[in-house]
Parts: structure tokens; sequence; C-alpha cells
């Protein structure tokens, strides 16, 4: 499969959540709204005809001063299409997200990370402490 055929794959299963999508290098890029994110990452990681099972990533960006808002992005990889994604989402800071703990165990720390460095509040996360000791303050 190629990406513009995955592409049009994520589009069948996705049409209504999709903001944007562009493919770019060797990957999809797929933006949705936050109120959505949960559902959209379970549709992914459980269709049979995609099974983006695997988290590869999960980063922010601070596009804060630029855009005023914060970008996460999940790197999601199927080997049974044999394609890689990445699923966005635009925050507005400080926000609140349902954590992706229940989907890919390794957003766990990915999501402690962001929690700490951004002030993104993942709700359900199973320990949402600070990972480093002196706080990080969010302006």
């Amino acid at each position: 499969m190629n990406n513009k055929e995955c592409q049009k794959l994520i589009y069948q299963l996705l049409d209504d959540d999709i903001v944007s999508s562009e493919i770019s290098g060797s990957y999809v890029y797929v933006e949705i709204t936050a109120d959505n994110l949960l559902r959209v990452l379970t549709i992914l990681a459980t269709s049979s005809t995609t099974l983006f099972s695997s988290l590869f990533d999960l980063f922010a960006v601070d596009y804060r001063k630029k855009y005023g808002c914060i970008c996460l992005y999940y790197h999601l990889r199927s080997f049974t299409i044999d394609r890689s994604i990445f699923v966005s989402v635009k925050l507005q800071a400080p926000t609140e997200l349902q954590s992706a703990t229940l989907l890919f165990k390794n957003a766990e720390w990915y999501e402690r990370e962001v929690f700490e460095k951004f002030g993104v509040n993942f709700l359900n996360h199973p320990d949402l402490r600070p990972m480093f000791s002196a706080p990080v303050t969010h302006n």
C-alpha cells in the first residue's frame, strides 16, 4: 500500500473527523480536533483494515508565539499495511485530553513528559506525576 492509498483508507474511516490531511515525504499527516482524539485513535488502532496498533512517539511542539497553539503529534505505525502516520491536534494551553494509555501502554511516559513540559492534563492517566524534581511553569 502506498501513501495515497493509505490516506484514502483513513478518509474512509474518519472522513467527518478529519480537519486536514497531507502527504509529506514518506508519511501521511492527519489533523483532527481534540474532542475526537481518543475515538479516532481507537478506530485507527483497532480497525482490521488499518491496525495502527503501535505508538512510536508522542510529542508536542509549542507554536503559541507563532500560531497561538500547541500541537500534539501521535506517530502511529501499522505493520499490517506497512505504513506510518502522524495524527495531530491543535490545543489552546492549558487544556485537558483523554489519555491514550488504554490503547498504547507506552503513551504513559510520553504523556507525562507532555504534561510536565506543556501543561496538557491527560484525564484518566494512571500516573501523571512530574518526572523531574523541579516543577516547570507554564506561561
